[in-house]
């Protein structure tokens, strides 16, 4: 099963064209309610139609409750970029630069067709000039969670070096992607990986979540060009913030789960942690050795504060 959620995830973003083998009427079910799970439901229902082509078909009630969800999460997501822009300007105005780190702000990566169906949740929207979160406002009908600092784990001593790190590559913080300001890609793979380490030490990381970071690999298509800070790659930078071997981890998982190529990676697959990751996501694992595994490879402050 666990393969066969693989392959639909793949046929859905256009890494491969049909599944290994046709899924029986349960199994489908199990792959619906796993695309549920994992926040991938939209993405996955245009790759079980485009499966059609090739004479497999989820039963015909089960479709119909997919296409059903997958229409209310393209209707969210309609108007959301241009609500979003709105705000922004309305932040400009008042001299406070800002930021979409998340949802709306991949939506260059994914592509129109794609993104329409990424299921949204919170969007994080870094800013900088002004303090007081509570009198910003938030854009009607939108998760936003406003952010003015950039964090990575718990410890004060990281997030200030990944925010100091940032705030010198400020002309890639701070880019323009149609209506929308946001990272530019290549700071986006940072910024982004940090994102995932924290939804790992909150037991919150999705497969939706890891799906973003492998559009935002595949759109900079291998071309890493360094940071102007001291010529630094994203390698550097992974070291700088201690997340080496846990970008090695998500590389893995990028081509295993994915199918990622490996010029498209930045820094090397590391197998041991990504199947690690790989447990955490799917809640496949032994409760003593998974810990075991986060004590030992992970900041201990982190996991007694998340």
């Amino acid at each position: 099963m666990r393969q066969l959620f693989f392959e639909l995830m793949q046929v859905s973003i256009g890494q491969l064209d049909c599944l290994s083998r046709g899924p029986s009427p349960e199994e489908w079910h199990e792959l619906y309610e796993l695309t549920q799970r994992e926040a991938v439901a939209g993405i996955c229902y245009h790759g079980a139609v485009a499966l059609f082509e090739f004479g497999l078909r989820a039963p015909q009630d089960l479709i119909i409750d997919w296409m059903s969800e997958s229409e209310e999460i393209r209707e969210h997501n309609e108007n959301a970029g241009s609500r979003l822009a709105d705000f922004q300007q309305h932040l400009l105005k008042d001299r406070i630069r800002s930021s979409v780190f998340s949802g709306e702000g991949l939506r260059s990566c994914y592509g129109d067709e794609l993104f329409y169906l990424r299921e949204s949740t919170s969007i994080d929207v870094y800013f900088t000039g002004y303090k007081n979160v509570a009198e910003l406002g938030k854009p009607s009908g939108l998760d936003v969670n406003l952010m003015d600092a950039i964090t990575v784990g718990k410890h004060s001593w990281r997030s200030r070096r990944l925010e100091k790190w940032a705030l010198e590559n400020d002309e890639m913080l701070f880019t323009k992607d149609d209506r929308l300001t946001v990272p530019a890609t290549t700071m986006r793979a940072v910024l982004y990986m940090a994102y995932l380490y924290n939804r790992l030490i909150s037991r919150n990381l999705s497969m939706r979540d890891l799906m973003d970071y492998f559009f935002i690999l595949r759109s900079l298509g291998g071309q890493f060009e360094p940071f102007d800070n001291a010529k630094q790659s994203i390698g550097d930078v992974f070291r700088l913030l201690r997340l080496s071997r846990f970008a090695g981890g998500v590389m893995w998982l990028m081509q295993e789960v994915f199918a990622l190529q490996r010029e498209c990676l930045p820094v090397e697959p590391l197998e041991e942690e990504g199947r690690f990751l790989m447990a955490d996501v799917l809640l496949d694992y032994s409760y003593l050795s998974h810990w075991g595994h986060l004590l030992t490879h992970y900041s201990w402050y982190d996991l007694i504060k998340s």
